[in-house]
């Protein structure tokens, strides 16, 4: 009797992340999290997000932000492969991240830069959110 018989789950890790494979299946093709790790942080005048993006080209990437909601999307697509393909593990699609973001950002000071299959977004924040030094004087 053939092995895959033994074990009826054996065929699953051959699909690979069982996961991942039920979403889709139910219809859910955003793309986990897990997959575009990401960084967002704050300095004194910025607040900075990065988007790990391997795979994707600039192009296929767009960047909006509206009611302090960051969104980006895109589309990673296959490459045409010439000749058999043995095997495929890489994930493909179209994805979507949508970040709250602090209300402090200013929205015609965001700006994005893609480079070395990273996203940075920076959006510069108001100027009446930003700290102040306040003079203590004495009478």
């Amino acid at each position: 009797m053939p092995s895959r018989w033994l074990d009826p789950f054996a065929d699953l890790d051959v699909m690979g992340n069982f996961d991942r494979m039920v979403s889709r299946f139910f219809g859910d093709r955003e793309e986990p999290t897990e997959l575009f790790p990401s960084d967002i942080w704050e300095d004194e005048d910025k607040v900075h997000v990065e988007l790990e993006l391997p795979g994707v080209k600039p192009e296929d990437v767009s960047v909006s932000y509206e009611d302090g909601i960051l969104r980006i999307e895109g589309e990673k697509k296959q490459p045409e492969h010439k000749g058999n393909v043995h095997l495929s593990e890489r994930d493909y699609g179209r994805f979507h991240h949508t970040f709250q973001l602090p209300n402090v950002i200013d929205p015609s000071g965001i700006q994005a830069n893609f480079r070395n299959g990273v996203l940075e977004v920076t959006g510069t924040k108001k100027p009446e959110t930003k700290p102040h030094k306040i003079e203590v004087k004495t009478s």
